[in-house]
């Protein structure tokens, strides 16, 4: 049967000896065809095996860029926490408002805040230019 050619099952003793014994005229032309049957069979399971894996190397690139969206997203909203927590903190007085004098005075005095502007990626010294580029009065 065709499936024991492409399985390679004894196929050469079960299926083509007797088909060119049985057709002495046409030996070469049976040869051939079962060459080629062969030949296009493996080239098919291949290509499907290819297509196959390629598929799924393409799914989990999606899926990967996908969970690099979500965690820049998550890394971004866990800075703006962190900088909302640092702001409650620089604000001494309550007002709501922070002065350049609290600023400059919990830079100088509380290592957490200098701490804090180190994880948000501001050097100590940028503090005051990032808070006059803030400023709204």
């Amino acid at each position: 049967s065709l499936l024991q050619i492409m399985s390679g099952d004894s196929w050469a003793q079960a299926i083509v000896r007797p088909s060119i014994h049985y057709n002495q005229d046409s030996d070469m032309l049976i040869g051939v065809a079962f060459v080629m049957y062969v030949a296009v069979g493996t080239f098919v399971m291949l290509n499907l095996v290819t297509a196959v894996i390629v598929d799924n190397a393409l799914a989990a690139s999606g899926e990967d860029k996908e969970h690099r969206i979500v965690s820049a997203k998550k890394a971004r909203a866990e800075k703006l926490d962190t900088l909302a927590e640092l702001f409650k903190t620089l604000d001494v007085d309550g007002s709501g408002q922070i002065t350049y004098a609290e600023l400059a005075e919990a830079m100088e005095l509380e290592q957490e805040v200098q701490d804090h502007f180190a994880l948000l990626d501001i050097h100590p010294d940028k503090a005051a230019e990032l808070f006059n580029l803030l400023d709204v009065t």
